[in-house]
């Protein structure tokens, strides 16, 4: 048998989550109002809510008018569930005239400067230049050119009125500070310096583009070769660079010598304008010519001079061959310090018979008289301890002998070294002169 009554069962189910939405643009002019909701449900209840505060509304929707985040809480007897999404209104009001800024209002030729304004929400930054618009949508801008700039704000609701006028000056750009190089030659410690031009407030150094630390000062010794510049700042903070300089540092004079022949039989060095060889440290008297021939072992150096009046000195060079005698054996020495080396082979057994010098000392005059030959072409020097030739005179033929008769009254009292060259085996005699 069938039952005589029919039961009716009613199932209720937790409320679905569900998404807000609006029937217009969230951003609302003031006075302007939406309507927000989410799907109506069977025993379902609303409660919205605006910041996290209740609101006196029990529907699907609400109509609202104020900034704020908004969502909804849906509940039955089975249980409650928030919306899936919290909407956010946003109310924009009439704008107040924009005020901009920057730091100053006149920089240098090719700086840059910011100018800037209050950064608000959903609004555009319409910027002009001497009434152009400038492409930058922002509310801060970097500018280069001068002129007068202005800023009006916008949105979907409002315009502004334009800014106060902002006019941006430029100061003239410096003159570029030239550059110039300057050389103390002391002839054993060159010394250069780079001068910059003076009347800027500050300077900087800078070598091959890269900053120099702690040059900053109108001059600057600089130490390596390659390319300098300065830069400089006037009384209005402008900065300029100068044109580059390049700098090669030469080293003190330094002669090289270098030796031709097998054994050597020639030195010679650089070119210059004097020149004075040594051996073993000692003066060659008369050895003043850019090539110095050699019959003597030793240690051989050179001095030269340049047009400036530099000297400089070689490193030493050693002669030492089987086909030479050392220089020492046959040596005349004019002093400590200065020597001769004659220029015949040693083995001719050089004599003094026959060359008579007097008075020595000598005070006003030397009278040297040579007995060996009747030579017309004999002549006689005189040459300081230094080398110097300082009389060079022709013998004079007095009967059986030749004569001369040399006037030192003028000269410095020292050892002085007397030649008589007769073309065969010069002679040497040392004489005094004294006052």
């Amino acid at each position: 048998v069938l039952s005589t009554n029919t039961i009716f069962v009613d199932i209720t189910f937790p409320p679905k989550r569900q998404t807000i939405t609006g029937d217009r643009s969230n951003l609302l002019c003031e006075g302007d109002s939406i309507t927000l909701a989410v799907p109506s449900e069977l025993k379902v209840s609303f409660v919205w809510y605006r910041n996290g505060q209740l609101l006196d509304s029990a529907d699907s929707q609400i109509s609202v008018a104020k900034t704020g985040e908004y969502y909804v809480e849906m509940f039955n007897e089975c249980g409650s569930v928030v919306s899936e999404n919290v909407f956010e209104v946003n109310v924009v009001s009439p704008y107040e005239t924009p005020e901009i800024s920057a730091y100053t209002d006149i920089i240098c030729a090719g700086d840059f400067l910011s100018i800037q304004t209050d950064s608000l929400e959903f609004t555009d930054y319409k910027w002009y230049v001497n009434d152009s618009l400038i492409n930058a949508n922002q509310s801060m801008i970097i500018v280069q050119d001068s002129g007068i700039y202005r800023l009006v704000l916008e949105n979907v609701c409002y315009t502004s009125e334009p800014s106060d006028a902002f006019q941006l000056k430029f100061h003239p750009a410096p003159p570029k500070p030239a550059v110039s190089l300057f050389v103390n030659d002391d002839c054993t410690n060159r010394e250069y310096r780079l001068d910059a031009e003076e009347g800027y407030i500050a300077y900087q150094w800078y070598f091959e583009d890269v900053t120099l630390g702690g040059a900053n000062l109108s001059s600057y010794e600089p130490q390596l070769n390659g390319v300098y510049t300065v830069g400089a700042w006037d009384a209005n903070g402008c900065f300029i660079e100068s044109d580059p300089v390049t700098v090669e540092i030469v080293d003190p004079l330094r002669p090289v010598i270098s030796a031709q022949g097998d054994p050597d039989t020639l030195l010679t060095t650089d070119l210059a304008d004097k020149y004075q060889w040594f051996v073993d440290n000692i003066y060659i008297v008369g050895a003043t010519e850019r090539e110095y021939e050699v019959i003597y072992n030793g240690e051989y150096r050179v001095s030269i001079t340049n047009t400036d009046g530099c000297i400089g000195f070689s490193e030493p060079y050693l002669v030492s061959e089987d086909d030479y005698e050392d220089f020492a054996g046959f040596a005349i020495y004019v002093s400590d310090s200065s020597v001769i080396l004659p220029r015949h082979r040693p083995e001719l057994e050089i004599e003094f018979e026959g060359m008579i010098v007097y008075p020595n000392p000598a005070t006003s005059f030397v009278k040297v008289v040579y007995k060996k030959s009747l030579d017309p072409d004999t002549r006689v020097k005189l040459m300081d301890a230094n080398g110097k030739l300082v009389i060079d005179m022709p013998m004079f033929r007095n009967g059986d002998k030749m004569e001369a008769e040399m006037d030192v009254s003028t000269y410095q009292p020292g050892i002085y070294l007397i030649v008589v060259d007769n073309k065969y085996i010069p002679l040497y005699q040392r004489v005094v002169i004294k006052r």
